[in-house]
C-alpha cells in the first residue's frame, strides 16, 4: 500500500532521477516522512534534510538552504509560504531559479499567499509554474490528488452565495457583481485512485461542480482503522473512504471547499468556515 502511493505520487509529480529534494518539515509527520524523505530513500535522490525547530526559529533559512543546495523540489503547508514569502522581502543574494515543484498541502491553500510569495519569490528567479497544490491524507498513505507538474496555480472563482446556498460552484466572470470566493484546483487522482464527490445524505454521486463529500477508493487507501471497528464502518462504504472533506470536481479536478462537521448551516446558508 505504502509503495502503491510512492510510484502513483512520483509517476503523478514526473520526479525526475536529476530531481533533488530538500525540506525541514518533521518526520513524525506524512508529508515530511512519507512524502519527501521516504521518496528519497527509494529512488535515490539527494536529500538535504533541516530540522523544523531552525526553521521556526528563522524562517528565511528555508530559501537559503533551496539556494545552497540547488534542490528542485520542496513542499510545506501553508503558513510555512506565508513566512517564506515575509523572509523574502528581506533576503539577498538568493537563487531560486532551480526549483521546479513547489508543493503546498497540509492545510488549506490559500491562494493570497500562494501569489504573494510567488511575487517576493520573483526577483530570486523563482518561477510561478513550479508551484505545486496538492491534496492527501494519512488515509492515502500521504499523496491523493496531484496538478501537472509545471502548470502553477489555477483558480476556480465561484459565486459565494450560490456556493453557500445551493451546494453549487458556479464561476463568476472578472467584475461581476457577486461576491466571489477563490478555491485552489488540487488536480487528478495520481495513477491507482479514484474519486468522486456524493452527497452527504443520500450518497448519490454528484456531478461537476455539485459540492458534496469527497470518496477515495483505490490501491493506496487505507482498509480500515487499527483496533476501531467502529471507525472503520463509519467511514467505509462498499470499499470508498468517505474523507470528511466537502468538495466539488471542476474540469475533472479537485477542489476542496470545507470539512464536512465544521460545515455551519445559518438560514439556508451552508458556510464553510
Amino acid at each position: 500500500t505504502l509503495l502503491a502511493n510512492l510510484d502513483g505520487v512520483m509517476a503523478a509529480a514526473n520526479v525526475q532521477a536529476t530531481d533533488s529534494v530538500c525540506h525541514w518539515l518533521p518526520l513524525y509527520h506524512d508529508m515530511g516522512f512519507i512524502g519527501l524523505t521516504t521518496i528519497p530513500m527509494i529512488s535515490g535522490l539527494e536529500l538535504a534534510l533541516a530540522a523544523p525547530q531552525d526553521f521556526l526559529a528563522a524562517p528565511a533559512r528555508w530559501m537559503e538552504w533551496m539556494s545552497e543546495t540547488r534542490a528542485t523540489i520542496t513542499a510545506g503547508p501553508n503558513f510555512a509560504w506565508s513566512l517564506g514569502a515575509r523572509a523574502l522581502a528581506r533576503s539577498e543574494n538568493l537563487d531560486l531559479s532551480h526549483i521546479r515543484i513547489a508543493l503546498s498541502g497540509a492545510e488549506p491553500v490559500d491562494p493570497a499567499t500562494i501569489e504573494k510569495f510567488c511575487a517576493a519569490a520573483a526577483p530570486f528567479g523563482f518561477d510561478a509554474s513550479s508551484i505545486f497544490p496538492a491534496f492527501g491524507m494519512a488515509e492515502t498513505m500521504i499523496g491523493a490528488t496531484f496538478p501537472p507538474r509545471g502548470r502553477g496555480l489555477i483558480v476556480d472563482t465561484v459565486d459565494t452565495q450560490q456556493l453557500e446556498h445551493d451546494r453549487l460552484a458556479v464561476p463568476v466572470a472578472h467584475g461581476a457583481n457577486v461576491t466571489p470566493r477563490s478555491l485552489v484546483r488540487l488536480g487528478k487522482p495520481i495513477p491507482g485512485l479514484e474519486m468522486r464527490v456524493v452527497c452527504p445524505e443520500t450518497g448519490a454521486v454528484l456531478g461537476e461542480r455539485e459540492v458534496g463529500e469527497l470518496e477515495l477508493c483505490g490501491t493506496s487507501v487505507t482498509p480500515g482503522y487499527y483496533k476501531n471497528e467502529a471507525a472503520t464502518r463509519e467511514r467505509f462504504h462498499d470499499g470508498w473512504l468517505r474523507t470528511g472533506d466537502l468538495a466539488y470536481l471542476a474540469h475533472g479536478e479537485l477542489v476542496v471547499c470545507g470539512r464536512l462537521k465544521d460545515m455551519i448551516i445559518v438560514g439556508g446558508r451552508n458556510v464553510f468556515p
